[in-house]
Formats: structure tokens, sequence, C-alpha cells
């Protein structure tokens, strides 16, 4: 029987990265695993154990299948199939949370906020984000040719598509990059020239809300993502053109983004005239 060793997770880490698997999949991957291992010890890895281990997480359904993920990946790794657990059944959301929905009043005070405040950079990395419908980690990719060109090339999971750079969004990045000096590679970078993270995107957009007056709870970057998705699918009713955009493999991805808010489906519901 099996147990697992240090080594097995720099391993895992790895292969994972050998797998073109984004950075925080990597290290949310390794952080699930060093946590079961640290739970099992010196005890062998068997399915018994993992299902105890999954068992005890205080944590969401969805939450928990991503550590059922993370291991399951590192027993298939070690050649375990017998170990695997299947997935918690979570139904897809058929409405999103109010508490959480970005609106788009609210992200154009945000803007607002940061062009007050003179933050140039933080309010073009917000609206890029925004205006491109992009994962954070997919703003290193923003380059200076990409924006000369009209055109970015997105990499992301293995995966590579081309988004178009509306020639607004042109325009203001051309003149933020004389001003600053960039010549070359991503747009978006610190002092010490290297690529945003994802922390510090948050850090400085969770400023933002405080100054607009935005819930901090509807403000971190994936959220931009989900604005941009349901304002393109508002506009354009092509649920397929809006998956490519996003680089969805399954338009049933997709779907999850354009969940009515809790609100609306709430309206929709006393429009039953059920309720007397």
């Amino acid at each position: 029987m099996t147990t697992i060793s240090p080594e097995m997770i720099r391993q895992y880490a790895d292969h994972l990265h050998a797998r073109r698997r984004a950075a925080s999949t990597v290290q949310k991957y390794t952080h699930y695993t060093s946590l079961f291992a640290a739970w099992l010890g010196e005890r062998p890895f068997t399915r018994d154990a993992f299902a105890d281990w999954a068992g005890q997480l205080n944590v969401s359904p969805r939450t928990a299948n991503g550590a059922i993920s993370a291991v399951n990946g590192l027993a298939a790794l070690l050649q375990r199939p017998e170990v695997r657990l299947e997935f918690n059944k979570v139904e897809a959301p058929y409405y999103r949370s109010e508490r959480r929905e970005l609106k788009k009043q609210e992200y154009e005070r945000l803007v607002s906020a940061a062009r007050q405040a003179g933050k140039e950079r933080t309010c073009l990395t917000v609206m890029t984000i925004a205006a491109l419908g992009l994962r954070v980690s997919e703003l290193k990719c923003i380059t200076v040719k990409a924006v000369r060109m009209g055109e970015a090339q997105i990499t992301n999971k293995g995966k590579t598509r081309r988004i178009v750079i509306p020639g607004k969004l042109r325009s203001k990045l051309e003149s933020y990059c004389r001003k600053r000096g960039v010549q070359s590679g991503p747009i978006f970078i610190t002092r010490n020239g290297n690529p945003m993270t994802r922390g510090q995107i948050w850090i400085e957009m969770k400023r933002l809300a405080k100054a607009a007056g935005v819930s901090l709870a509807k403000v971190f970057p994936h959220n931009l993502r989900h604005l941009f998705a349901t304002l393109h699918y508002r506009a354009h009713k092509d649920i397929f053109a809006l998956s490519r955009i996003l680089g969805h493999s399954s338009v049933k991805t997709t779907q999850i983004y354009l969940a009515a808010s809790s609100s609306v489906f709430g309206r929709g519901m006393e429009m039953l005239g059920l309720i007397t």
C-alpha cells in the first residue's frame, strides 16, 4: 500500500505544469494533496481513507469536488485507479446571487473611481478584462504587438483562441504604452517588469471598491468576465459565439455565466400569480 510522500507531491506539481495547467490550478491541487497527505500520515493511501478525509472536509460540495479532483489526479499519476472517488452531485445554479452580481453601473463607478484617483494602470486593467471577457491569467496575452495588430492570441489550458481588440480600447492602450515607455511584451506589468498577478489586481480592485461605494463581495477580477458575458449575450443573443470568445470547451459552461440574478428569477415566479 502506498503512502504519500513530499516527493510524490513535487512530482505531481511537475506533472501538472508539464500538462500546461494554470498556475492557480497547480497551486490548488498541490494544496489539497498536501492537506490529504498530512491527514493521512504514515497510513496507506486507500479508497476508504480518501473517502474518510473527503467526508470530514468542512467546505461546500463544489469546493469538496475540487479537493477530490486534486487527489484523484494524484491517484491517476500513481496508477492507482482503485482509490479514486466519485464527485458530489452539484446542480448548476439557475440564478446568481444578487449579493455578488456586478452591475454595469457599479463597473462604471469602479472605472470612474480609478480615473479620479489617477490610477491609470488599474483603470485600464479593469477595463481590458471587462471589455475582452478575459480570465486574469490571460491578461499577460495582451501585449504591445497584439494591440498594434488589433488582435490577441489567447493561450490557456492548452487551447489557443484569437480575440479582437476594439479600436477604442486599442487607442487607450497605445496611449498608455507611449506614456509608460512599454515597447514590447505584456502591457500590464509591475515596476520590476513582471506581469501583474491575480493577487495584485485583486488588491487594487478592492481599494477601488471602497472609493466607488461598491460592495466588496462583488469586486473580484472574474466578475468582470461575468459582466462581459451577460452584456454580450443581451446584445447579440448568440451563446455559441460567446462561448468561443470566452474560450469555453462547452456551451454548458457558458450557460452558467448567463444565469439570471435572484431578484429577476424571483419576479418571474411572482408573475405566476400564485402568491395571494
